[in-house]
């Protein structure tokens, strides 16, 4: 019997040596194999939304890092060199048919000072040992006057001292936007079935989740996010098939207390290539209303006015409060 113990303890120790080697043999110390990468780590988009605010708001914007592969590189002080892009700023306003522009320069102050200005951009200091810088800023409130422009900083990673970029994460746009107390997402139902004069195929299409963003103090667009994947329209039916009217998003117009004194068009009131624009259906209810427990419901009534003036599509719709988008 005792063999038998000592055979099956001699067996479980090789297997443990044998295990113990595989083990090892897949085991590479890092040394200084691989790459260094540098990299934007909130690449390639960060975005901020506020309420109104007239203070001076300290944040970091993002950071740039240094991933070092060894000891030694870390331990290696480097320059690195951001260089701003507005042609960044600009295709993001293409592809995403938004209207942000550049932060103005006296609407912020960098406070770290491994960031020194340089031309079109920042070179960034990283001392022995250092691994991540990060753009810190102080944005004032005072300067930002009209709540419905949007503003965006975007960087590019332009000199890494050598070391390789991250390909996903070499450059970031920082998205700056105000959020009035409307703004949020919500659940769009019909209050009447929608009708559309000119073709009675087209139908409405509801219940709807769409959000409302911010343009102004008490204006706000709709972006869809049923059937046109967060860009600004209004989805309907057309006949069996989901569809939506081109050149048409409502923007819903409050006064301080919340009723609805307007609806336009964003895509232009008649100025666009459908002749299109939006109005007020006075008849509706046209209140947009906030509780003390932070639901919130617009109730309202709007025209879809086709080109030559023709009231065409009257819309009569309640909106739901869902959370902030």
């Amino acid at each position: 019997m005792k063999n038998i113990i000592s055979k099956s303890l001699l067996a479980m120790g090789l297997l443990a040596i044998v295990l113990s080697s595989c083990i090892d043999d897949d085991l590479v110390p890092l040394g200084d194999q691989g790459q260094t990468l540098v990299k934007i780590l909130e690449g390639p988009e960060q975005t901020f939304f506020f309420s109104p605010f007239t203070e001076v708001k300290t944040m970091d914007a993002f950071s740039l890092r240094k991933d070092a592969n060894s000891n030694s590189t870390l331990k290696t002080a480097n320059t690195f060199v951001l260089t701003r892009s507005q042609a960044m700023i600009d295709s993001f306003n293409v592809h995403n048919g938004e209207t942000f522009e550049a932060l103005p320069e006296d609407f912020f102050k960098l406070t770290n000072p491994a960031f020194q200005k340089s031309g079109d951009g920042y070179k960034v200091n990283f001392a022995s040992g250092d691994f991540s810088k990060e753009f810190t800023i102080e944005l004032d409130g005072r300067k930002w006057i009209d709540l419905g422009k949007k503003y965006a900083l975007a960087f590019a990673v332009s000199d890494a001292a050598g070391y390789s970029v991250s390909s996903s994460k070499d450059s970031i746009i920082v998205l700056f936007s105000i959020k009035n107390k409307y703004d949020g997402n919500y659940e769009v139902e019909e209050a009447a079935p929608m009708v559309d004069i000119t073709n009675t195929s087209l139908t409405g299409l509801y219940p709807l989740n769409s959000d409302l963003h911010t343009v102004g103090p008490n204006s706000v667009v709709m972006y869809c996010i049923t059937y046109l994947n967060g860009h600004q329209g209004h989805p309907i039916k057309n006949g069996a098939n989901d569809s939506w009217y081109g050149n048409f998003a409502p923007v819903f117009n409050m006064d301080d207390e919340g009723n609805v004194i307007s609806v336009t068009n964003f895509y232009g009131q008649g100025t666009n290539s459908n002749g299109r624009s939006a109005r007020l259906d006075p008849t509706g209810v046209n209140k947009f209303t906030i509780n003390s427990d932070g639901s919130k419901t617009l109730d309202v009534k709007y025209v879809m006015v086709q080109a030559g003036g023709v009231d065409r599509t009257f819309f009569t719709e309640k909106w739901t409060y869902k959370g902030e988008r």
